[in-house]
């Protein structure tokens, strides 16, 4: 451990113990000598742990609750000692609730900072306002406004400075406040302070009945305040779904469309990693995302699904339900490994039904952050996003349908070269990034000659399909010529698509056909090239392709997949979600 964490440590362990040493104290003078005082000191514990789980928001960036102007009044009302002890026991609620219930981060760490820094911090307030305005009568409405003020002000001091001493030491560098939270924190002791001294005025007034009276008009009134904000914040998340289903809407090709769409969600969610994918949940095998957006370093290899039936989280996919998991490394419905469960803490898995069957997902994971955008109430909003994905996903089946029907090879149900030609000829001429493979079926001669034509046939097929099902939907999938085979990876690097090749390969290497009673193995070298650092033209990325597929690959022992530039074999993990 070095120095800066010796000291962070070392300052929260004073933190606690000082927090601890409060509550002791506080606990052994604590005045509540009648049951009326006792009763009031609980309702209005009850009351701050309502307020505390219910905040409203002044600004987009904040929240405010009247906690502090109720620990005013008990301050005013009971003293030092009752106050600190006051404090404990709602923090302890509040934060309780708030981390287990509410946010269900289970975040330990922070709950106990938090308590101990309200603890801490109500001491030193209560004390330095008793010292600084001894001279002033508590009972007077100057003394009222003046030990408000103090203490109040004291309190929100004692908290920024405690959790800016804590960010500094943890993160090694310097915490600021930004202008919009220095005004919601003015906004916040402005808000407290005159409800403090309305507290107190009305309890000197009308003793502690009308003091009560007060408190429901303000739990009302708060309670108000809180259904406008998540009222607020809805709106403005539908406001974005608008712009998200108008993207869906405006752009016609449907890799556009999720690329569009991931963007878009990215001011809506503070999202680290989303990632769509389209698939055949009754087919086994492993599926990648069509579009994806995350941190530097997490590839499309570390995003590839195992579509088995025993694989964890696609049986919860297949559910058909949005779920959310909020701490991932514990949950045993979802299964992330590799760079992806590093990289998050929590995931939303949205399935996209057609009917009653999953044809897709949109997996939104993030770090702990992510819990407060889910604590709000999303789930409509997802599955209006989900509907709207779905209308994509079958539009697109449906164009697709109708514009390749003449396109099709009849053996192998891939494309044809017409298609081939004409796909990679838009993605250049949009200047659209794309890696290709070409696969050739090693000693297929062999085949033809040892089992018969028709044996080659279903040898081609059986590749074929494999091909076919592990690609993704916007990827192109062509017969170039007798047992070669080219795969169009659109908006993937050359590394991404080494990535995919290189698992249809090894799939290829561990299935048969069977024939005449036996069964027939291959298996199958590639060559990948990408557009546009290896060539500009058609002809110049199809034939660097050809020429890495014999150079690198069947000069070089077969069954395996080279790119250009790359002379060694393609290192790929094989993890899956």
């Amino acid at each position: 451990m070095d120095r800066k964490n010796k000291i962070h440590l070392f300052f929260r362990c004073i933190l606690y113990v000082s927090a601890i040493a409060s509550f002791i104290l506080s606990a052994k003078k604590i005045n509540l000598d009648s049951s009326q005082s006792l009763i009031t000191f609980v309702v209005f514990v009850l009351a701050c742990t309502l307020i505390g789980n219910m905040p409203f928001s002044m600004k987009n960036t904040g929240d405010i609750d009247l906690s502090d102007a109720i620990a005013a009044f008990i301050f005013i009302l009971y003293g030092t000692e009752t106050v600190v002890f006051f404090t404990s026991i709602f923090a302890v609620m509040v934060m309780f609730i708030r981390e287990k219930y509410i946010t269900k981060r289970n975040d330990n760490s922070k709950m106990f900072f938090n308590i101990a820094m309200f603890i801490v911090s109500a001491r030193i307030a209560a004390t330095f306002a008793t010292a600084i305005l001894r001279g002033f009568e508590i009972t007077s409405f100057i003394g009222h406004v003046l030990y408000s003020i103090g203490f109040i002000g004291s309190f929100i001091f004692l908290n920024v400075l405690i959790i800016k001493i804590d960010s500094n030491l943890e993160n090694e560098k310097k915490f600021v406040l930004d202008r919009e939270s220095n005004q919601l924190l003015g906004v916040n002791f402005v808000i407290s302070s005159f409800v403090a001294v309305s507290l107190s005025q009305i309890n000197s007034t009308s003793k502690m009945i009308g003091a009560l009276l007060v408190l429901g008009n303000l739990l009302m009134l708060h309670y108000c305040f809180h259904i406008l904000r998540k009222i607020k914040i809805r709106n403005e998340s539908i406001k974005g779904l608008i712009k998200i289903t108008g993207d869906i809407v405006k752009y016609g090709e449907f890799r556009e469309k999720c690329k569009h769409l991931i963007t878009n969600m990215k001011d809506l969610i503070p999202y680290t990693i989303c990632s769509i994918y389209t698939f055949d949940v009754d087919n086994d095998g492993v599926t990648y995302p069509v579009a994806y957006d995350g941190p530097e370093g997490i590839g499309i290899g570390d995003l590839s699904i195992d579509l088995s039936s025993s694989a964890v989280t696609i049986k919860t996919i297949k559910e058909g339900k949005i779920y959310i998991s909020n701490e991932i490394s514990r949950d045993k419905k979802v299964k992330f490994t590799g760079k992806f469960s590093d990289a998050i803490n929590v995931a939303i898995i949205v399935p996209v039904l057609i009917g009653e069957k999953v044809v897709g997902s949109i997996f939104i994971c993030g770090k702990k952050n992510l819990i407060n955008f889910t604590a709000n109430g999303i789930d409509d909003l997802l599955n209006i996003l989900s509907n709207q994905m779905a209308l994509a996903i079958e539009n697109d089946g449906i164009y697709r349908d109708m514009k390749n029907k003449a396109d099709i090879d009849s053996l192998t149900r891939l494309y044809n070269r017409r298609v081939l030609d004409r796909e990679i000829e838009n993605l250049i001429s949009t200047n659209t990034q794309f890696s290709l493979v070409m696969y050739d079926i090693d000693d297929f001669k062999k085949v033809n000659d040892s089992f018969g034509h028709l044996a080659g046939d279903e040898v081609l097929k059986m590749v074929s399909d494999i091909v076919r099902k592990s690609i993704r939907k916007t990827d192109v999938a062509c017969r170039y010529g007798g047992e070669e085979i080219i795969i169009i990876f659109k908006d993937l690097s050359k590394e991404d698509a080494c990535v995919i090749s290189e698992r249809i390969r090894d799939n290829i290497e561990i299935t048969s056909t069977l024939w005449s009673g036996g069964n027939i193995f291959v298996t199958v070298s590639g060559g990948v090239s990408a557009y546009p650092q290896d060539g500009r033209t058609k002809d110049d990325i199809i034939k660097i392709a050809d020429d890495i597929l014999y150079t690198q690959c069947k000069k070089m022992g077969k069954n395996r997949v080279c790119a250009y530039q790359v002379l060694e074999e393609s290192a790929v993990s094989k993890d899956h979600i």
